[in-house]
């Protein structure tokens, strides 16, 4: 059976999702943030009525994508809850004791319905924020459009184990359940493959708190050189204040992207902080080619947050000079489950792709590693490298 007939047969085997909604009344969605926006036009688009938000931090007169955005206590003294059903539009499987209590709060009040399947959103079209799969029914319409591309990266990908992980995470992602072929332990270590090489010239894109850097310094490894980039304010406090113990150090309050520019921010102070055009902050964002131009890393790492493609485009040049490992995020956009291997496949830089998953609905990593090539020397320096006069500096 080749490639395009094996993904066709594992699609067809899958469950179909269960549905948001019962379309039987108007649907008020709870949460005015991204989630909330998003479900609207994807409901919208199925054709669901919906009558407004509701939100515990609703403002007077305030209105999302036209649509009115109520407190609760606001909405009930206006309107009768057993013709509606509500949606909770919160997307964070952490918060699912205070879900289950806000839905048991709809029943009590007499709603006709309500649904809190998107906590689980990891697995639908709006936790991975990509608007094109609006124009299909499910995530499993979704992947039969690109039978092609899978069938492309599963023949790039190194070993079986890699292969199985494909076919695990497509039918994660149609069946919407929780796959147990995951690894915690070894997040961005990977067991089974190659370790890094050492020292490491880490460039960690999405620093976080600094949580990469100090589990690598916990399993042994050591560090020549490390570039952090963590754009959220709040991250980033916490990132400069737990780096004081490295040496040759440069933490950059930044996102990357394919060009340095101004770009709008939404800020968290979590994992899940992104660039989007709706965001209430302007922020730096930074190609590595730019900021680095003399960094010369052996790994670099990315999960931010989407941006990955971006950001690969946006350090090309020092990629192609120095082909150093790399460990870059595929899950947050379905799309980059195949774009970011086949981009790089591209350049033929001479790696060999492995993925693996190491959390039940996403962090699923692509592990690039170069082929030793004949009269390649890889290039290394003692020194960490100098931002360029326009780039910013801690």
């Amino acid at each position: 059976m080749n490639k395009l007939n094996e993904f066709a047969a594992l699609l067809q085997t899958c469950a179909h999702p269960a549905q948001w909604v019962s379309g039987k009344y108007p649907v008020l969605i709870y949460g005015a943030g991204n989630t909330g926006w998003g479900a609207m036009a994807i409901l919208k688009a199925q054709g669901i009525e919906i009558a407004g938000f509701l939100d515990a931090q609703a403002k007077p007169g305030q209105h999302l994508a036209g649509l009115p955005v109520s407190t609760l206590s606001d909405w009930l003294s206006k309107h009768d809850p057993t013709h509606y059903e509500v949606l909770i539009a919160i997307a964070n499987p952490i918060l699912l004791p205070q879900i289950l209590e806000l839905r048991q709060q709809m029943t009590v009040h007499g709603f006709a319905k309500c649904s809190h399947d998107l906590y689980k959103l990891e697995f639908t079209p709006l936790f991975l924020k990509d608007p094109v799969l609006c124009r299909f029914e499910n995530t499993k319409q979704y992947y039969k459009h690109v039978l092609p591309e899978l069938s492309r990266l599963d023949a790039l990908l190194a070993d079986e184990e890699s292969r199985q992980c494909l076919m695990n995470y497509v039918r994660m992602h149609c069946e919407e359940r929780e796959t147990q072929y995951y690894n915690a332990t070894d997040h961005y270590r990977p067991s089974g493959l190659p370790t890094w090489p050492q020292p490491l010239r880490f460039i960690d894109g999405g620093a976080y708190t600094g949580d990469t850097l100090a589990d690598f310094s916990q399993h042994g490894y050591l560090f020549e050189a490390i570039a952090a980039f963590e754009p959220d304010p709040e991250n980033f406090q916490r990132l400069v204040s737990n780096s004081t113990i490295y040496e040759n150090i440069i933490c950059f309050p930044c996102a990357l992207g394919s060009e340095t520019k101004n770009v709008r921010f939404d800020a968290s102070g979590t994992t899940a902080a992104y660039v989007t055009e709706k965001g209430a902050q302007s922020i730096q964002c930074v190609a590595l080619d730019d900021v680095l131009r003399g960094f010369r890393p052996n790994l670099i790492k990315m999960d931010i947050e989407g941006a990955e493609p971006e950001a690969l485009m946006g350090a090309k040049d020092m990629i192609t000079r120095h082909r150093p490992h790399l460990a870059i995020c595929l899950y947050h956009q379905l799309e980059h489950l195949w774009r970011i291997p086949l981009l790089l496949d591209e350049w033929q830089l001479g790696y060999r792709f492995y993925l693996r998953q190491h959390a039940p609905v996403c962090e699923l990593v692509l592990y690039a590693y170069p082929d030793e090539r004949p009269g390649f020397v890889q290039q290394t320096s003692a020194t960490l490298g100098e931002p360029c006069n326009d780039g910013p500096s801690q």
